[in-house]
Parts: C-alpha cells; sequence; structure tokens
C-alpha cells in the first residue's frame, strides 16, 4: 500500500513540477538576448546605401534583391551609382527602365557569386575560383600602386565590407562592360 501511494506521489510531483515550468516565461527586459545577428544582410546594406541606389534598384527589379536578404554565402561587386550612370551612357541609355528584362537580370547575376564568400586576401591574379549566378568566371588583375581590376576594367574601390550572408566589395565600373577571355 506505501509503495503505491509513494509512487502516486511521485507521479503527482513531477506532474507538477512540468506543470509548473509551463508557466516561465522570457524575461522581455533582457534585449540582448531577442536579436539573432547585429550585422545586415548584404540586401539591406544596399538600401540602406545611398551610393549603391542604382544598383539596389537592378537587384530589386531583377528579385535577386531576395536572395541578397536571405540566409548564405555571397560575394557580390557592386558597382557605385557613378559606375551604373557611366554603364548606362556606354550602352546609349538613360537607365534600367531602357534595358531589357533579359539583360538586366544578366547584368544582376554577373555581379553575385552565389555560395562563397571570397574575401581579398583569397584573389589570386586569373580567374575567381567560383563563376557568377550568370555562370561566369571573373578575372583579378593586379596592377601597380594597389589597384586590383576584375575583367581589366572594374577597378575595386574598397574590398570586404562583411556582412552577415557575405562580403561586399566596391567597383568604379560594371564587370558587364567586358566580356570575360576566357
Amino acid at each position: 500500500m506505501k509503495s503505491k501511494l509513494f509512487k502516486k506521489n511521485i507521479i503527482l510531483l513531477l506532474f507538477l513540477s512540468t506543470f509548473g515550468l509551463s508557466f516561465v516565461s522570457c524575461n522581455s527586459d533582457d534585449v540582448s538576448n531577442l536579436y539573432t545577428f547585429k550585422d545586415s544582410m548584404i540586401g539591406q546594406y544596399l538600401k540602406d546605401s545611398t551610393q549603391y541606389s542604382e544598383f539596389y534598384k537592378l537587384m530589386d527589379t531583377t528579385k535577386v534583391l531576395g536572395l541578397l536578404n536571405s540566409y548564405g554565402s555571397f560575394t557580390c561587386f557592386v558597382p557605385t551609382n557613378d559606375a551604373m550612370h557611366k554603364f548606362y551612357e556606354k550602352r546609349g541609355k538613360t537607365g534600367l527602365k531602357d534595358f531589357p528584362y533579359d539583360s538586366l537580370k544578366i547584368m544582376a547575376y554577373d555581379h553575385v557569386i552565389n555560395g562563397s564568400v571570397i574575401r581579398y586576401i583569397n584573389f589570386v591574379e586569373g580567374l575567381l575560383p567560383e563563376p557568377t549566378m550568370s555562370n561566369r568566371y571573373l578575372l583579378v588583375w593586379f596592377r601597380e600602386g594597389g589597384i586590383t581590376k576584375i575583367n581589366k576594367t572594374a577597378v575595386i574601390l574598397q574590398k570586404d565590407i562583411l556582412q552577415y550572408n557575405g562580403v561586399i566589395h566596391v567597383i568604379a565600373n560594371s564587370v558587364k562592360m567586358i566580356q570575360n577571355e576566357h
């Protein structure tokens, strides 16, 4: 009889302990535990910066922005607004609206390597180890005075802007300006 009563008391104690734990909640005053990360995604970084607004529009128009706002590993070669406007001029256009959608998509894909974060320290002269989303390999070319070019025309202005989902390299021309030679 005592063993049955003991078992009932143990079961009741376990039930009450489990039931009591269900009322424990998070302390909402401790804000530091509510955030997963502090860095932004590449897409958010582009949105927040006025100097890349044309490239941001390109990424948004082609729906690549959603990818750059997601978890993953990306290397993104981002032309400045000035570089985008020079690209338009060279093509006899005034803006993105003058290009067919398929051309815009290729242009966007030419600037993003999906699945790999390639920091500047890993650049070697020649082709980068991973292709862009348009399945083209980018050519790295080192010049005297610390100047690095992509496809011999796009000068890297700023390297290794680290974001939560990858890295950005700011360029002075669009990488689409010349065709890959390899």
